[in-house]
């Protein structure tokens, strides 16, 4: 697996192999500087000035080399951000996933999603409790934007329902419990949607910006329903909500 640990390595070693070429590049120029001293003490005009035309050759490849290698260690960075942003991606995918299939072992099992609870606290109901789901709560890798934690939206709070416009049913009954990243890097929406099968990793803007925490009590009321073309009826998607990027991960649809 793939760490910010690693990352920052990878990194240092970029910096490494930079500072080395860089080294090495300045020791050849001061062998070609010697060189070139010496060949002034000649006496053939043209001798030397045939030397000084190669010295030069040489100075103008040196450049071409030392650039030609920072190039490819610029690449090899972009290579690993790329890669970082893959990976986790993934992570969050399955989290988002486990988290949906402990609620419906917890429905399977017996409790009514109507009592499912993502808070803190003890008792069956809990989805991170030993007695309830036994789910842990995990913190989010430092690159994938402003986001600091998992929203958790059960299907119960009076007031501050939400729904996913397409998912089961489009009724006051049908509020949804939604897994929520708020305000995520473009570049880790748009890798979340190539992992999800998504036919475009562009984010769709959702037609009403939802408001997390302001919800209505009815389908399609202002700040409580995702929706939009291209994300109606899907479980989970990244969506543009507003000025931000949003995750959003189904757990239990109505």
């Amino acid at each position: 697996m793939f760490h910010s640990l690693d990352f920052e390595k990878s990194l240092s070693l970029i910096g490494v192999q930079f500072k080395l070429e860089k080294l090495a590049f300045f020791s050849l120029f001061k062998i070609v500087k010697r060189k070139e001293k010496k060949m002034k003490r000649k006496k053939s005009f043209h001798h030397e000035r045939g030397n000084v035309l190669f010295l030069i050759l040489i100075t103008v490849f040196l450049f071409a080399a030392l650039s030609y290698a920072i190039t490819q260690s610029s690449r090899g960075g972009v290579a690993i951000e790329k890669e970082t942003r893959r990976v986790h991606s993934s992570q969050l995918i399955q989290y988002a996933a486990m988290i949906r299939a402990i609620v419906t072992r917890m429905v399977i099992s017996g409790t009514s999603v109507n009592i499912i609870d993502f808070t803190a606290g003890t008792g069956t109901s809990k989805v991170f409790d030993v007695a309830g789901g036994g789910a842990t709560l995990v913190p989010l890798p430092n690159e994938i934007g402003n986001a600091t934690s998992w929203i958790f939206q059960d299907v119960r709070t009076p007031t501050n329902y939400y729904y996913v416009k397409g998912v089961v049913t489009d009724t006051t009954a049908g509020s949804e419990a939604l897994a929520v990243l708020e305000d995520i890097s473009l570049g880790v929406c748009s890798q979340l949607l190539v992992g999800l099968g998504a036919e475009s990793s562009t984010p769709i803007a959702a037609d009403v910006q939802v408001v997390w925490g302001a919800g209505g009590n009815d389908f399609d009321v202002a700040g409580s329903t995702i929706k939009g073309v291209g994300i109606d009826g899907n479980d989970f998607f990244c969506i543009q909500n507003g000025a931000v990027y949003t995750y959003y991960h189904t757990l239990y649809g109505q």
